[in-house]
């Protein structure tokens, strides 16, 4: 398969499914119902596009947790995105993803942090490779959770931090990146 064969509508598809399966499955165990909040940027604005934000909060389960989806494109990738990758300064880009935050009432149980992302960037004007890249795990960059509590027992307070970089060096065998 090449970048240029990949279907954007249905990367679009899989990721608002992906969403919805999330929520039925964290309101089939927390009992409450997310709300729902649709989203839109103009075609004129910097990034344009939609979105879904999906939001528990005061649940059984979960103080708070919510579930986005997005879909955002823009002209330039922003400076931060092309600072250690200079070869797509410039270009277009077209990205979209899942994003998930909870956090559990249980103090004993970490915050979960996750993002599935797509990213497209347009060939550069002057020539290059299509760009497509894709990364399904937790964020080893941002993923982590709250401090254990002073009453967890120290064997709970020092396991999770030691655990939690194995996971997520597993989970990123998933990212891949594509040029042509």
């Amino acid at each position: 398969m090449t970048s240029e064969s990949i279907d954007t509508a249905r990367v679009r598809e899989y990721l608002l499914g992906l969403q919805r399966r999330i929520v039925a499955e964290l309101e089939r165990l927390d009992g409450r119902p997310f709300e729902e909040d649709r989203w839109d940027k103009p075609a004129d604005s910097a990034l344009a596009g939609s979105g879904i934000t999906r939001i528990l909060e005061q649940g059984q389960l979960f103080e708070r947790a919510g579930v986005g989806f997005s879909q955002v494109a823009g002209t330039k990738l922003p400076a931060s995105a092309s600072a250690s990758r200079p070869h797509l300064a410039g270009r277009g880009f077209e990205v979209m993803g899942v994003s998930l935050v909870l956090h559990p009432r249980n103090p004993y149980v970490p915050t979960v942090h996750m993002n599935v992302r797509f990213l497209r960037c347009a060939r550069h004007p002057c020539g290059g490779p299509l760009v497509v890249w894709r990364w399904d795990g937790p964020d080893p960059v941002i993923t982590g959770s709250r401090r254990m509590p002073a009453t967890s027992t120290r064997a709970a307070a020092t396991r999770w931090p030691h655990s939690a970089p194995t996971c997520t060096r597993a989970s990123s065998a998933g990212a891949t990146s594509t040029s042509s």
